[in-house]
């Protein structure tokens, strides 16, 4: 019997990081906000996180995703998750131009935070899915492209 490969674990503890950011960040907006917010070393750091995430998934998943058809013959996931990718990417644009203004209104804030966290919980539900579907082949790749770019260990965990 052939051990099941599980190579998004990495990826799945920084999207429970960037939600529970995400979530303080909405609940800090629960209140009275100041304009600064977004020039606050917290938030600035979230946006280098949620930046330097995107780029993982993009250089180290995305394309071996591409390669399998991901498994139901269409690029569907791959699709969405870049869709994704992009929303969040604007609305991190956005705020990054009003604070060059001096002014970052909450509902850039708000709908940050929350397409954030939107985000993180539908590729959750995919990692779930493309982990039991995809051939060990894939993940094993996925695993050595994460290593490769971004260290750690090169061994993806198994089970039988």
């Amino acid at each position: 019997m052939q051990q099941k490969i599980f190579v998004f674990d990495e990826l799945m503890e920084e999207h429970r990081e960037l939600l529970r950011r995400a979530r303080a960040l909405q609940d800090a907006l629960s209140g009275d906000v100041p304009s600064s917010v977004a020039s606050a070393p917290d938030f600035s750091e979230l946006c280098e996180r949620v930046s330097r995430h995107l780029r993982k998934e993009e250089e180290a998943l995305l394309p071996v995703l591409a390669r399998y058809g991901t498994v139901r013959d269409d690029f569907e996931p791959v699709t969405r998750m870049l869709l994704g990718h992009a929303r969040i990417r604007k609305e991190i644009s956005r705020l990054g131009g009003e604070a060059a203004r001096g002014r970052v209104g909450s509902f850039t804030l708000q709908k940050f935070a929350y397409g954030l966290a939107r985000g993180v919980l539908e590729e959750e539900q995919e990692y779930r899915y493309l982990e039991e579907r995809l051939p060990n082949e894939a993940l094993e790749e996925i695993s050595e492209r994460l290593s490769a770019r971004y260290g750690g260990d090169p061994s993806p965990s198994a089970i039988p």
